[in-house]
């Protein structure tokens, strides 16, 4: 089949130009590279450079070209996106977002009621959450499964990765914001939060079970909002896995001291930090997906991927995801705020990652 980069676009007007912000970064850079391999031109847009973009002061924005395709891979906790939404949404941009910072959701979440409330706000932009392997493929994973599986009332997503692999400093603080930010999950339709590391899951793997915990990601929410599934869950199993006393141990130190002031993460980011930033960053370790979807926990079907590089499979499936997305903007009007698996399907993400469709399993 052509590139989808290939296609000529309707009328003859020229594809979006596409902005990789963050693009020197540990995700950006491999966004990048991926795009380049493929054939789509993209600038690079930073706090520094011959693009200079930088969240924390609006008057930037103005620099990012009108129609781009921006695709976000800054450390939204340090940086909060908010601007660039708006931005976005009233200049006529299309933001991806790859964050896994369910607070950066929670206010988008509210922003897309408060637009749906008002039909006369016009907006001309888009902003698409989740891109990347969690969120971004768990999304587009758990979607086709609740298409695939008749009378799904509950969705669970299991995400297993490394703790001794590379990452960025966006994800670092994800896993220090995972010790004392409270889980959210829905349950019958209804949202709840409950204390940091919460409900263990056990996957049953040949040899050894593995734990997997409840850990505050944006996924329940973002599933729920898109597939209106009544039940959503997220599990996390790191490896080497961590015992449930070390868990809770860290996220009740950090809990109390992050009630005394800004340096309540400082040990744990640090050790994060350190390891996975400095010592590790060129090391490359497997991630593994599962959903399961069914009417019961005890009757779901699951269905599986698998990558052997983390943190490269993030980077080319945000870079998939913004090549279709260039081609949907011409085929349909995208502004708005949505989730990417409202937009986009499984099957196309995975074709330009030469990955199979799962089919469905049942795990013991």
């Amino acid at each position: 089949m052509p590139s989808t980069d290939a296609v000529p676009s309707p009328g003859g007007r020229e594809p979006p130009e596409v902005v990789v912000l963050g693009g020197r970064g540990h995700l950006g850079s491999r966004i990048a590279a991926t795009l380049t391999a493929a054939g789509v031109h993209c600038s690079i847009a930073g706090r520094t450079g011959p693009l200079t973009v930088d969240l924390r002061d609006p008057r930037t924005l103005d620099a990012l070209p009108r129609r781009a395709l921006v695709i976000n891979a800054t450390d939204t906790f340090t940086t909060p996106p908010d601007g660039l939404y708006e931005h976005a949404l009233h200049h006529g941009l299309l933001v991806l977002e790859t964050a896994a910072d369910v607070t950066a959701y929670e206010r988008l979440r509210a922003r897309r009621r408060q637009l749906a409330s008002h039909a006369a706000t016009e907006v001309s932009g888009a902003v698409v959450a989740g891109a990347g392997v969690f969120p971004g493929l768990s999304n587009l994973l758990g979607a086709h499964a609740v298409r695939h599986t008749p009378n799904t009332r509950m969705l669970v997503v299991v995400a297993e990765w490394s703790l001794l692999s590379g990452a960025g400093g966006g994800t670092v603080e994800t896993m220090v914001r995972a010790l004392r930010e409270p889980v959210r999950r829905i349950s019958r339709g209804e949202e709840e939060r409950s204390r940091p590391i919460g409900e263990r899951l056990q996957i049953e793997r040949p040899g050894k079970n593995r734990d997997a915990y409840e850990i505050p990601l944006p996924e329940p929410l973002m599933l729920h909002d898109s597939t209106r599934v009544p039940t959503t869950r997220f599990f996390a199993a790191t490896h080497p896995g961590l015992p449930r006393w070390v868990m809770g141990c860290l996220s009740t130190v950090t809990a109390r001291r992050v009630a005394r002031g800004p340096s309540a993460s400082f040990l744990p980011r640090v050790a994060f930090r350190g390891l996975r930033s400095l010592v590790l960053r060129r090391r490359t370790t497997p991630v593994a997906l599962r959903v399961g979807a069914g009417p019961t926990r005890d009757s779901l079907r699951w269905y599986s991927l698998e990558f052997a590089d983390a943190f490269a499979t993030a980077g080319a499936a945000a870079a998939a995801a913004a090549r279709l997305l260039r081609r949907r903007a011409f085929e349909a009007d995208t502004s708005g705020i949505h989730n990417l698996d409202e937009l986009l399907e499984l099957g196309d993400v995975l074709e330009l990652l030469g990955v199979p469709i799962p089919e469905p399993q049942r795990l013991p």
